[in-house]
């Protein structure tokens, strides 16, 4: 048995036996709060650091709050812009196989 597709408007064919799973795209997921929480980290870090050896901030607090604030708003941001997708697995035995005709070699548009 063969399961047909199209790659690059050509037809391929696979051998039904070689297929040891299939999945399913339902769409994309982002990465914001993952990318707030390594953010807020990197901005603590930060904060702290800058708190301590420069006299920009009054007090190494505010440099915290200010660090901490501004890497979690970052890290948010970039962890939205970040997507991945969501698959879902098929169950392979729950599928079944049935003929079906290919119309493409008839139909000329």
């Amino acid at each position: 048995m063969l399961l047909s597709g199209l790659e690059a408007g050509r037809p391929i064919q696979i051998l039904w036996s070689v297929i040891t799973g299939m999945s399913v795209q339902r769409g994309f997921w982002t990465r914001a709060l993952s990318g707030a929480v390594i953010g807020l980290g990197a901005g603590l870090v930060g904060g702290v650091l800058a708190g301590q050896t420069t006299e920009v901030f009054e007090s190494t607090g505010v440099a915290v709050a200010a660090g901490s604030a501004g890497g979690l708003v970052l890290g948010m941001l970039v962890g939205f812009v970040i997507q991945s997708p969501d698959w879902d697995g098929i169950d392979m035995g729950a599928l079944t196989v049935r003929p079906s005709i290919d119309w493409r070699p008839f139909y000329q548009p």
